[in-house]
């Protein structure tokens, strides 16, 4: 992620040595600023990122970026709050789970980012309400998903579908 460019760079040969990485930049759609959030999975990616209006909106790409378009169904909650990086988990390519750390809603695509469920797939309860927006979303493997909103740690093993709380946290 680059904030001077308003960019994304990505290199698929990083850890590689002696090789040098292969950088390539970039530039999501009607990005004003620093994309504030992306995932890829292969080929398909997804950006979370203010356009010229001040406004957030989700942008997907099938083509590692050559292209990009502009979600078509977006919670509005996902689109009218900022939040930071590792909110997006891809499970399998097509399939993508995003956290509102702010909420602790997850929502969901099968379509690669074209459209999201309108209501939360799972909605965390916060594990330590005293923390502040402390979240994160990882894909394990094609079919678990783990996530942690506030301490509170939950799990999907059917690619981001249904969730279950597994363990809460606390801080010592």
């Amino acid at each position: 992620l680059e904030h001077t460019t308003q960019a994304i760079a990505y290199s698929d040969t990083v850890f590689t040595l002696p090789t040098t990485s292969t950088w390539t930049e970039l530039i999501p759609p009607g990005s004003v600023g620093a994309p504030l959030g992306f995932e890829f999975n292969g080929l398909n990616g997804v950006v979370f990122l203010q356009d010229g209006g001040g406004n957030m909106q989700l942008a997907y790409t099938t083509d590692g970026g050559t292209t990009w378009i502009a979600a078509t169904t977006t919670p509005s909650e996902i689109t009218t709050t900022t939040f930071g990086y590792q909110v997006f988990a891809s499970p399998t390519p097509g399939v993508w789970c995003v956290l509102n750390p702010n909420s602790g809603k997850i929502f969901r695509s099968t379509d690669s980012g074209a459209n999201w469920t309108l209501a939360a797939v799972k909605a965390i309860t916060a594990g330590d309400a005293s923390l502040d927006k402390v979240a994160a979303i990882f894909a394990v493997n094609a079919t678990r998903v783990v996530a942690c909103y506030k301490g509170q740690v939950t799990v999907s093993d059917d690619a981001g579908l249904t969730w279950t709380d597994k363990q809460n946290l606390t801080t010592l």
